[in-house]
């Protein structure tokens, strides 16, 4: 099915599933911690560096709201303190804990002047924890009745990026639930992601490996291993290098990403676009080049021009993606609708981050795109995996129709030689029956017909000698009849017969009345066969014309369908077999011929006369029609 677009009823329900996921995950990431928790918004901040409360100013301190940006509020400093003096009325009698759903990027926490908890670098390189919930339980003795003093340090990097969301105080078997579920969330989920992207990265290259002359499969391993890179920011505290220099690399691999899903969409659309292909390219490589430089020299330009390079490899992405749900006509039904439905929801929840990211939303309501882009990259994965194994069951199907094909024409040019090697078996037999029958004809034939005619040219036409020689003559002739090839056909046979006797039956007196109904085919029907069942046939009229008295022959020929089998009779009106002179030797050879047939002979009073039966049975898968 060839399409150019999705029809108009796809989009709201692909909006729908987009804005239900968006919602889903808002649900998520604004866990609220259990009522009785106490909320801490109302604070005061001082912007500046000190080792523990003891060390800050008195002055200076300004009351603010949490959440607090400090992009929104101008703050121009990488170390902000936050303090609050909290009221309680009755001392605590279980463990108590402070749950920060979200900082940027780490922070230590005093209460009552002791550090409680921290994230594990607070100097460069510094925790990544700006994804992180951090939960530091009070050790006891330190909560007290009366006032309590809340100090929270956060560090952020570059200058003036960070970020306190409000904090939560209560006991901890309150707070730690909700810790959990956002760790799930925020954390777990997302490193699970990253194992996921990583093994389909691996798996897809391997694939390219192996069909390379498909290169949207490498395209998309490569996505998908930009994507792992740079998800790595997600769960990952401890980072191997400074801040800057870990944020350069992130611009590297958002930028990578970019450009390598990109160049898939254009290779996953089938229709090459040379000049996309080299703006992509050349971008990804001005980028790589320029931010190296930058991120080894240290300068905060590297922000500026990685926004830069990131913007505009982002909207090349869009513009891609637009393109390729435009342009994927070569998908089946359900593919088209999951990649469409899996597109929509990446634009959708891309700007939804990318206002987040320029400050217009707050950032404690996290980035939904560690969630979005695998689902995109595991729905086109899934594609182009059911597209290999199409193309495998295909090239099996080819294989099967192929090996089949060969072993038919196989068979056929096996059997065109075995029918080659029968012609010419038949040829060779054909030659040595024509020189035989010529041999016989000419040799034996000769001498009869010769000895014939000497006897008649010096008057000695001795009955008997004369019935003796027509009798070899004719025997001989039948001899060279069996020698003809036949076709496995009886009714030819019984045509060679009939033409032979007529003369001596006729020369005898004899009425002769053919009754022959056509016989099926008798496979593999042999000269020797042949020459047996003209021998029976012939002894049986030659005892007729000599023994049974008879005026009339009658010979019948037909196929017995329930028996499977021919039945050849010789019948008179003779004497019959009261006197028992017709049995004999005769009838004892024409038995045992019959036999070598695989057949049997039965002799019967056909009152008056007698009757000789031939049964030849045919094979069992004989076409009876």
């Amino acid at each position: 099915m060839q399409r150019t677009w999705f029809p108009l009823a796809f989009w709201p329900g692909a909006l729908l599933v987009a804005l239900i996921l968006w919602y889903v995950l808002e649900t998520l990431y604004r866990l609220p911690p259990p009522g009785d928790a106490l909320q801490i918004e109302q604070v005061e901040r001082l912007v500046g560096h000190a080792a523990a409360p003891a060390g800050l100013a008195a002055a200076g301190w300004q009351p603010v709201r949490l959440p607090e940006d400090w992009l929104h509020d101008g703050i121009d400093g990488t170390e902000v303190w936050y303090r609050a003096r909290i009221d309680l009325d009755v001392p605590p009698n279980r463990l108590w804990a402070i749950l920060l759903p979200g900082v940027n990027l780490a922070a230590a926490v005093y209460f009552n002047g002791e550090l409680i908890g921290a994230s594990q670098h607070l100097e460069e390189p510094l925790s990544q924890d700006w994804n992180r919930p951090l939960l530091f339980t009070i050790p006891n003795g330190h909560l007290r009745p009366g006032a309590n003093d809340l100090h929270v340090r956060v560090l952020s990097y570059p200058s003036g990026h960070g970020f306190m969301a409000p904090v939560y105080l209560g006991p901890e078997e309150l707070l730690r639930p909700s810790f959990q579920d956002r760790t799930f969330v925020q954390i777990q989920l997302s490193r699970f992601i990253t194992m996921g992207t990583a093994f389909m990265s691996v798996f897809l290259g391997l694939i390219w490996w192996l069909r390379r002359s498909e290169a949207v499969y490498g395209w998309l391993a490569l996505s998908t291993l930009f994507w792992s890179a740079h998800s790595l920011k997600y769960h990952v505290s401890s980072i191997p290098v400074t801040s800057f220099e870990w944020a350069g690399l992130l611009f590297l691999t958002a930028v990578g990403f970019s450009t390598a899903v990109s160049m898939f969409m254009i290779r996953f659309t089938e229709v090459r676009r040379p000049w996309m292909e080299r703006l992509l390219l050349g971008h990804a490589a001005l980028a790589i080049v320029v931010l190296l430089v930058l991120t080894l020299l240290g300068t905060d330009v590297m922000y500026t021009a990685a926004q830069w390079f990131v913007s505009v490899a982002i909207l090349l992405a869009g513009i891609n993606f637009v393109r390729m749900a435009a342009r994927i006509r070569h998908l089946s039904e359900t593919d088209f609708y999951l990649v469409g439905a899996a597109v929509l929801i990446v634009l959708v929840v891309g700007v939804r981050d990318w206002v987040l990211i320029l400050g217009f939303m707050e950032r404690s309501r996290g980035q939904y795109t560690q969630y979005a882009i695998p689902l995109l990259l595991g729905v086109l994965g899934l594609v182009l995996v059911n597209r290999f194994v199409q193309a495998l069951r295909a090239n099996e199907r080819f294989t099967e129709e192929l090996t089949a094909t060969v072993d038919a024409k196989t068979r056929e040019l096996e059997r065109r030689h075995a029918e080659i090697r029968e012609l010419e078996r038949e040829r060779a037999l054909a030659e040595e029956r024509e020189r035989l029958m010529r041999d016989m004809h000419d040799g034996a034939g000769g001498h009869l017909v010769s000895s014939m005619a000497l006897l008649r040219a010096k008057g000695l036409d001795d009955p008997d000698v004369t019935r003796a020689l027509r009798e070899a003559l004719t025997d001989l002739r039948l001899m060279i009849d069996s020698l003809d090839p036949v076709d496995d056909d009886l009714n030819t046979v019984l045509g060679m017969l009939r033409d032979r006797m007529q003369q001596p039956l006729a020369a005898s007196g004899l009425s002769a009345d053919w009754r022959l109904e056509p016989l099926p085919p008798l496979r593999e029907l042999r000269p020797e066969q042949v020459l047996q069942i003209l021998r029976i046939l012939q002894e049986a009229l030659t005892n007729v014309i000599r023994h049974a008295g008879a005026a009339r022959v009658t010979v019948t020929a037909e196929y017995d369908r329930e028996r499977n089998l021919a039945r050849i009779c010789v019948g008179d009106d003779g004497r019959g077999l009261g006197d028992g002179s017709r049995r004999g030797r005769g009838l004892t050879n024409m038995a045992t011929r019959a036999e070598r047939l695989g057949g049997r002979l039965n002799l019967e009073d056909a009152g008056p006369g007698t009757r000789v039966c031939l049964e030849i049975p045919y094979a069992a898968d004989t076409d009876r029609a």
